[in-house]
């Protein structure tokens, strides 16, 4: 991958995924050609990217789900 920040990258997938999602299918190999240029991505990469919709992520990580209760996590202990 070329040496852009996440930010520009973000930008730059954002402002292509317009020019993708709109354009003809003869327009959308230029459009995928330019874009594995600029960023160095896989072609395949660049197509699940750029047909990907957009989520917002707050920058806050998803808590884990405990599986196991205190009894198993004891009993785990005692047996590492």
């Amino acid at each position: 991958m070329k040496n852009i920040s996440k930010e520009t990258r973000a930008e730059l997938i954002n402002a292509v995924r317009c020019r993708y999602l709109n354009a003809r299918k003869t327009e959308n190999a230029t459009i995928l050609d330019e874009f594995t240029d600029l960023t160095g991505f896989h072609r395949k990469h660049a197509i699940s990217i750029l047909n990907k919709e957009t989520t917002k992520n707050d920058g806050q990580s998803r808590q884990g789900i405990r599986v196991y209760d205190e009894a198993v996590k004891q009993a785990v202990i005692v047996i590492w």
